[in-house]
């Protein structure tokens, strides 16, 4: 609570200061998490690597909620997360080991899932060598994608945002009619809070196919 007081008066050094002494009196992910981004965002912190391979700035502290709880998924989740949004060298293939964990310590959870999805979508969108390898290399990317959310709904088919990034997925590789099905099957599966989300990415959907059909909720 001190640390966000700090935060939302623009006492960014206090609010570090603050949210660093809440973590190590009680580990909590928003207070690693909050650290991370005021050191980064707004005390403009590098990221640096020593000779030794120790990692100081910003994802040290992200290094730091990862050893004080190794059995944590939220720690891993958090560092990919960070490292996917500010290392723009190697930051998707260490997301995708960090991710792998968060995986084993909570394999049904959706947040893992999605940024699974996400990374690998990523690590798909980025080669676009026209190489036979490159290609299959794309495509087992896509697929380990759609087994993710594919895996998220079957044990959560309720879930909105699921359907909506498995859509997205069908779509970036060329199967928009996929891409609908998916979200007409999201949206008589959705509860009524996610209805609005399945039906604005299904109208974009069938606007990008010129099809504007089957987009009232009736």
């Amino acid at each position: 609570l001190t640390g966000l007081c700090h935060e939302m008066r623009g006492q960014y050094p206090e609010a570090a200061d603050a949210y660093a002494r809440s973590y190590r009196a009680e580990p909590r992910a928003d207070a690693y998490v909050r650290r991370a981004g005021i050191l980064k965002i707004h005390l403009k912190q590098p990221d640096a690597t020593a000779a030794d391979g120790t990692e100081t700035g910003p994802q040290a502290v992200l290094n730091e909620f990862v050893k004080t709880l190794p059995n944590s998924f939220e720690a891993y989740l958090a560092r990919a997360a960070y490292r996917t949004t500010y290392d723009k060298v190697s930051g998707l293939a260490r997301a995708r080991t960090d991710l792998e964990t968060a995986r084993k310590l909570a394999p049904d959870e959706v947040g893992v899932l999605l940024a699974s999805a996400q990374v690998a979508a990523e690590l798909a969108a980025k080669d676009d060598q026209s190489t036979d390898a490159a290609k299959a290399a794309r495509e087992a990317y896509w697929q380990e994608a759609r087994g993710y959310l594919r895996h998220g709904l079957s044990k959560n088919p309720k879930v909105a945002t699921l359907y909506v990034a498995l859509a997205d997925v069908e779509a970036r590789t060329g199967d928009r009619a996929r891409a609908i099905k998916v979200l007409e099957d999201g949206r008589k599966a959705v509860g009524a809070d996610g209805r609005s989300e399945v039906l604005l990415a299904l109208a974009e959907q069938y606007a990008e196919a010129g099809d504007k059909a089957g987009t009232d909720d009736t």
